[in-house]
């Protein structure tokens, strides 16, 4: 749950600048993907106790893949494994609220659809920031909820796992 978390706050800094760099660089093609990729997946709507929490990741790529910036799209990519954590959606959605929680998601998908198709990089920022914002506070109630809150050594430790597999760079004559 820390991990979840402490992802969620660094996805904020990097995947609003994703999708309004997506809404500035994109193609009709890809915009017309994206769309039609936030529809087949919110249209799944499955029990949440059999989804995983980030069922809609393979969106947030798309996003970062038309953002035309290799480091975003790369960066996402190996955070994947991270990204997608191993706990169902479930914990976080009653079944009996599970039709509302799925419009709310879609409503904030199709904010962000809406903006990236008009070409409009602001409300591309604002509206992926609400998801992700909305997304961190399901998860952090969801950790108080359950007594698992993250201490600052757990939040450093998090970090750390997280980043002992990267390789460090090359470095270059000069």
């Amino acid at each position: 749950m820390p991990e979840t978390i402490a992802l969620l706050e660094l996805r904020l800094s990097v995947e609003v600048e994703s999708a309004g760099l997506c809404a500035e660089r994109r193609t009709d093609k890809e915009a017309r993907d994206i769309r039609a990729m936030m529809e087949q997946v919110d249209a799944q709507q499955a029990d949440p106790a059999v989804v995983q929490i980030h069922y809609d990741y393979d969106f947030h790529l798309a996003i970062a893949k038309a953002a035309r910036n290799e480091f975003i799209h790369g960066f996402l990519s190996y955070l994947g494994p991270m990204i997608v954590p191993r706990f169902q959606l479930g914990y976080v959605v009653e079944p009996a609220l599970k039709d509302s929680y799925y419009a709310r998601i879609h409503s904030e998908h199709k904010a962000i659809v809406d903006a990236i198709e008009r070409q409009d990089g602001g409300k591309a920022r604002q509206a992926m920031r609400k998801h992700l914002h909305n997304s961190l506070g399901r998860v952090r109630a969801l950790a108080k909820a359950s007594g698992v809150e993250a201490t600052d050594a757990e939040q450093r430790a998090a970090a750390a796992s997280l980043f002992t597999g990267m390789r460090k760079p090359v470095p270059t004559g000069g």
